[in-house]
């Protein structure tokens, strides 16, 4: 974590939280296990660039990290797959009169050398499918 605390104000690395995420997966019809090593930043909304005054919001930028020794194996014997997640959006906004909904918007641009692109299609509609159930389950 290179800065802790969503709410940070004028950290060293501006507002909000930064942070570095490892992600193992294992889609259906892919032998290997995909590796997603990722850099998050985490802040609330503003009402634009001119004003500091935040908003009832928060977005999420990811973006790869790349480079670097990684091991292909770890202690399991498993061998993973390096794959990037080239940018990602995640925008959560309160909803006027609704207290106990939000508003997600989600882009995801991935490059991932192991799916094929007929098989990537079909796998990034499931995968957005299944993103929205899975946060729908936890409420």
């Amino acid at each position: 974590v290179f800065q802790s605390g969503i709410n940070t104000v004028g950290g060293s690395f501006g507002d909000g939280e930064s942070k570095v995420v490892r992600n193992l997966t294992k889609p259906p019809m892919v032998k290997s296990i995909l590796e997603f090593v990722t850099c998050m930043h985490a802040r609330k909304l503003r009402h634009g660039d001119s004003s500091k005054e935040p908003l009832d919001g928060y977005i999420v930028v990811s973006r790869a990290v790349t480079g670097g020794k990684w091991a292909p194996k770890d202690n399991t014997g498993e061998n993973y797959v390096r794959n990037e997640i080239l940018l990602g959006v995640n925008l959560l906004k309160a909803i006027p009169d609704e207290p106990d909904k939000t508003e997600l918007t989600a882009v995801t641009h991935v490059y991932s050398p192991m799916v094929p692109v007929m098989l990537a299609k079909s796998a990034g509609m499931k995968g957005a499918v299944d993103f929205v159930r899975d946060i729908r389950a936890l409420s």
